[in-house]
């Protein structure tokens, strides 16, 4: 199969307010209203005109409402098994579903040539071909009189007309066999539908269209769209509608969640000597491209802030790390009762950590900037790092409902008062324009800094650090609005796969940003689109994966991943039973470099993409270039995070990164994308070839091709790291009773290497295949042999969760995943034996030990599992 010329036709962009205008009605874009998660009770609404987006940001005065009892999607992930460690026995005993055969031959037209089409189902969807005149009325064909059947009524003459159309149906079937229009060769086989394999991803690779992704981006991010805001809601309705188009099942989701806002002329920070006042605003640039006005930039703040007015002298921290405010202790630099001024970045780029830090520092506020040496490219001198200073380590989702959904009118929420997840002093974010007084009024205070504490600030000649009894002080008032039950939405649409038994493969990316998003985390968005459009149109051939697909499109992800976290804690057990991988975009394309994270069993079929995929400019594969044999694993910095470590979904996130972009700010817009992210759109264009294919290997194959040897080599690899890590802790506390035994990990990791040695070296022949890699045992064990391969190599990640009660990451419970989480103090980073590593650092050496044990059952359990799905499903 080739792809033609397809006549480009790209939608007009609608404006800012031309998109607004039916804001408070009822019907989605592009695609019937489906009620699909129709909440019992009315729309909530109210009376008052529309708030602006310069009035506090407040919410939509129509908002989505939904049942999550009634919900399609949410029962969709309801297992259709009893359990998991059952399905091995169901499976062997299930009768042949019976499906439907439809059989759909389109003429090529204006250059576009349709599918190489072969005949092929699973067994478990097979079914009688329809009887093609089921259900006409047709009138008898008039025939001429015979003499020798003239004295003969009607009736006697229906055996007549029986046997013609028995004649002509065996001679159309004949037609079809002969032609090969018909094949039930491949009854079974990897690819479902009567689609060539090689055909279904030449053509998904050729079809991704550069131009089309501009056209989507340069909409979304043509206005602002924070979390709640009503650019946000206009973007969950177009974003609908778009996937709705593509002849997706789509619904929006409510939550209402804890959120603040900034409120016009509530943030200041000033110095009364010397006389000084920081202008906080980002310049607005240029006006809107559709709306010919100026565009509107959000208001610099921080996500999740204290609220409040506070004064100190200003003390320069460097990044504000632990490690910096030990070394200002350390040269007598008190900063108790200081306005702490750190940079962005670092090698803790965790913000909420920072602040966190300083808290427990006595600090009584933050600024932070956005120093041009770090950044790593021509920062400009007004723009502004917004972000979150969410302790998202400890808990992500909305921290009033740690553990569960917070569904619109629950009662049962926490309060944001001396909250674990929340900091308790103001801070805010500053440009590095407004830093500069700041620095060169401590000049000659405190103590000259090190190299390293030097920063790259234009007109900064020297970096001190202050002192408090010589510093200026400085004044921090950041007045914000926040609400409690602030309306969010996800949208989510659905690819309806041919096996029901099988698991789904969710893709996803978060919408709202704290401005213009065209970067973070719109580039994603706009490839989700191009996917999810090309998906569509080889529907309209009548091809569908085996495995369903689901689009998610995440809201308020950069407060505290709070969609996909509150989406997964809604669908409960749901999504351990019925989800076998997830795809995360985000900032998906902010330079050239192409990087992948993840779970170590999604390294192999990651690396397989890369192999029909070529760099646009040096024109090398992927595979040749990238370092598949170190793919790092996953920290918290995305919507991956309740897939992997809540739920145990093997998931992976990938990119385009580079040096640096106007990350959080303003200036990451359209125009920084067009004219220095990616000229040309070209990788976008190629992460997009990247994704379809990925989502086809896992969708489309009858075994899916996740990499059980990988996984052991990461965890042989990241248990002897372990191994000296705890040999420096332990002779570092010597006479101290430190003492650890990791024995029994190192059995576990052996024993784990043998069951997974003789699962990958498994072959049955039910593994047959023919010279095109299509199965050749057809029979109903065959079928449920590939199926339950598929699903044990799915709960591999599963099975390495703590779900037992009060089970997870020591002082960490949240997080179940045994053997990776985020760092404890950078939710950005991975770290290995997360719960062995909290204990050594706590000093509890027994309850490292315990740690140890448990992580060490896990493994053999896991691994015994890849040989056993139905023996001894309860915890070991």
């Amino acid at each position: 199969m080739m792809l033609g010329n397809e006549q480009q036709h790209l939608a007009p962009i609608p404006s800012y307010e031309e998109a607004t205008s039916d804001y408070g009605g009822a019907d989605e874009e592009g695609g019937e209203r489906l009620n699909l998660l129709n909440r019992s009770g009315t729309s909530q609404s109210s009376s008052s005109a529309p708030p602006t987006r310069r009035d506090g940001y407040r919410p939509p005065y129509v908002e989505s409402v939904r049942s999550s009892s009634d919900s399609s999607f949410l029962s969709a992930f309801n297992s259709p098994r009893s359990s998991a460690e059952s399905l091995q026995r169901e499976m062997v005993q299930m009768e042949v579903m019976e499906g439907e055969i439809e059989e759909q031959r389109r003429r090529g037209s204006g250059g576009l040539r349709a599918f190489s089409k072969r005949f092929s189902s699973s067994l478990s969807a097979i079914s009688l071909p329809r009887n093609p005149f089921r259900g006409l009325r047709c009138r008898m064909p008039n025939v001429p009189p015979v003499p020798c059947l003239s004295n003969m009524n009607s009736a006697a003459l229906v055996p007549v007309y029986r046997l013609i159309a028995v004649v002509v149906a065996l001679i159309v079937v004949y037609v079809l066999l002969a032609t090969d229009v018909l094949s039930f060769r491949s009854v079974g086989q990897e690819y479902l539908g009567p689609f060539d394999p090689e055909s279904v991803r030449s053509y998904a690779e050729h079809g991704i269209d550069k131009d089309r992704i501009k056209h989507w981006l340069e909409y979304i991010s043509s206005f602002d769209h924070m979390a709640g805001t009503e650019g946000d809601f206009v973007l969950a309705k177009y974003i609908q509608g778009q996937l709705s188009s593509f002849g997706q099942k789509t619904e929006r989701m409510q939550y209402d969640v804890y959120l603040n806002y900034p409120t016009p002329g509530g943030r200041r920070v000033w110095m009364d000597e010397p006389k000084w006042e920081a202008q906080l605003e980002e310049p607005v640039l240029k006006e809107s491209p559709h709306d010919k006005r100026p565009s509107e930039n959000t208001l610099v703040f921080h996500g999740h802030s204290k609220k409040g007015n506070v004064k100190g002298p200003v003390i320069y921290a460097n990044y504000g790390s632990r490690e910096d405010f030990q070394k200002l202790k350390a040269q007598g630099i008190e900063v108790n009762g200081a306005i702490a001024l750190i940079r962005n970045g670092g090698r803790n780029s965790d913000l909420g950590i920072k602040i966190k830090a300083a808290e427990e520092e006595g600090v009584v506020g933050v600024l932070a900037f956005s120093d041009p040496k770090t950044e790593g490219w021509d920062w400009p001198d007004s723009a502004v790092m917004r972000g979150s200073v969410s302790l998202t380590s400890l808990l992500p989702g909305d921290v009033l409902s740690p553990g569960w959904p917070s569904l619109p009118g629950a009662s049962d929420r926490l309060s944001h008062h001396n909250n674990k997840a929340l900091v308790n002093i103001p801070s805010l974010p500053l440009s590095y324009k407004d830093t500069r007084p700041l620095l060169q009024a401590i000049k000659g205070k405190g103590k000259k800094v090190d190299d390293d504490w030097v920063g790259g600030v234009p007109h900064v000649d020297e970096y001190w650090t202050g002192a408090v009894g010589s510093s200026p002080v400085v004044n921090l008032q950041n007045e914000n609005y926040e609400n409690y039950r602030q309306p969010v939405w996800n949208v989510l649409g659905e690819i309806q796969g041919t096996d029901r038994l099988e698991e789904k493969i969710v893709i996803g990316n978060h919408r709202d940003a704290w401005c213009f998003g065209a970067s973070d985390p719109n580039s994603g968005t706009a490839i989700m689109l191009e996917v999810a459009r090309v998906l569509g149109k080889m529907m309209e051939f009548g091809w569908k994966p085996l495995r369903t697909i689901v689009f998610a499109n995440w809201d308020a992800k950069e407060y505290n991943l709070i969609g996909s976290t509150e989406f997964v804690e809604e669908a409960g057990p749901g999504v351990k039973d019925n989800v076998i991988a997830y795809i995360n975009l985000d900032a998906a394309v902010t330079g050239t470099q192409f990087t992948a994270a993840g779970s170590p069993s999604m390294q192999y079929v990651v690396k397989k993409v890369l192999g029909r995929v070529s760099d646009p400019l040096t024109h090398k594969l992927y595979n040749d270039t990238w370092n598949s044999e170190d793919m790092p694993g996953l920290g918290a910095g995305g919507d991956y995070t309740a897939f992997q470590h809540y739920a145990g979904i093997s998931s992976v996130d990938l990119s385009f990164s580079g040096k640096g972009y106007p990350a959080h700010s303003c200036f990451d817009n359209f125009a920084w994308t067009k004219d220095i992210g990616d000229p040309g759109f070209i990788y976008h264009e190629t992460l997009g070839k990247i994704v379809i294919l990925l989502l086809l290997e896992l969708s489309d194959h009858a075994i899916i091709p996740l990499d059980m040897m990988a996984y052991w080599h990461a965890i042989n690899k990241h248990w002897k790291e372990l191994q000296s890590w705890v040999k420096q802790k332990v002779d570092a506390s010597a006479g101290q009773g430190a003492k650890l035994n990791l024995d029994p990990l190192k059995n576990a990791v052996n024993t784990a290497l043998g069951h997974i040695m003789k699962f990958t070296q498994m072959n049955e022949g039910w593994m047959g295949q023919d010279v095109d890699g299509l199965y050749v045992e057809l029979d109903d064990w065959a079928v449920s042999q590939r199926r339950s391969r598929s699903i044990r190599m799915g709960n591999f990640d599963k099975h390495l969760l703590d779900v037992t009660k009060g089970g997870g990451v020591p002082g960490r419970l949240w997080f179940k995943h045994m053997i990776m989480a985020p760092q404890a103090d950078n939710a950005h980073e991975v770290e290995y034996f997360p719960g062995v590593r909290a204990a050594v650092n706590q000093g509890h050496w027994d309850v490292a030990q315990s740690e140890v044990d448990k992580v060490a059952d896990l493994i053999k359990r896991a691994s015994r599992k890849l040989l056993d799905e139905v023996s001894d499903s309860s915890p070991t």
